[in-house]
């Protein structure tokens, strides 16, 4: 149950970040 958790957190982390870099690449903000 435990490295579960940590899976979807981990996850859930990963899956924010892309989020946040979408949003920053349609801004105009995009890095590579």
């Amino acid at each position: 149950m435990e490295g579960a958790t940590e899976a979807f957190k981990r996850r859930r982390k990963a899956s924010s970040l892309l989020t946040i870099k979408d949003i920053a690449e349609s801004l105009g903000f995009s890095k590579n």
